[in-house]
């Protein structure tokens, strides 16, 4: 579930950007889609440490286990980037104000990419590796889901931020994600006992 609470998140969140950058700090024209950097540049580094983490210690360790290893041993990194999701919100949020120099919300901005990232990173190993034998359906199956959760969202962001304000809207966002957070948690613990149940699934 975090997976697709956190990407339809990330959609809504984009509509606070023209808000806080344009409105707040007043950046005009083609300069108002600079802030989006942060993220691009919170991506890369994702990515780069989400290949070290592979190649230097979860396929060593599943390699010295001859790969017989239970799929959740995957969500150990989704559930602790998953934090990251909320600082990011938090972050954003309560430093948008002409106060403080808007290099700092970037910056939160950029924070979200390694939860996100590293959070879909798990998830699209774990369920192929849950649902072998329904590796397409399941896939589909969850980008359908996901992607119509996230396209409705934006429709009301707008509104949403504007109501709520920066701050407010981002902490409720970010409240969201923290309640999502200990689902990843128990299924870590009890996803074996669950795959037990299922006669689709590998136990």
């Amino acid at each position: 579930m975090l997976p697709i609470v956190a990407y339809a998140i990330f959609y809504l969140w984009f509509e606070a950007f023209p808000l806080v950058f344009g409105d707040i700090y007043h950046f005009k024209g083609g300069v108002l889609g600079l802030p989006f950097i942060g993220i691009i540049v919170g991506a890369l580094i994702s990515y780069v440490f989400y290949v070290f983490y592979l190649l230097l210690y979860l396929y060593p360790k599943f390699a010295r286990l001859n790969w017989q290893v239970e799929p959740e041993e995957y969500l150990l990194l989704a559930a602790i980037a998953g934090v990251f999701i909320p600082i990011s919100l938090f972050m954003f949020g309560w430093t948008s104000r002409a106060s403080v120099h808007w290099i700092v919300p970037i910056i939160g901005a950029g924070l979200y990419m390694p939860g996100i990232y590293l959070l879909f990173q798990s998830a699209l190993v774990y369920l192929p590796v849950s649902y072998p034998n329904y590796v397409a359906s399941i896939l589909a199956g969850n980008d359908f889901f996901r992607s119509s959760v996230a396209a409705a969202f934006p429709l009301f962001g707008r509104a949403f931020f504007h109501n709520l304000g920066i701050g407010g809207g981002s902490s409720l966002l970010a409240g969201l994600s923290i309640v999502m957070l200990p689902a990843l948690w128990a299924l870590m613990i009890y996803g074996k006992r669950l795959r037990g149940m299922s006669k689709y699934a590998v136990s």
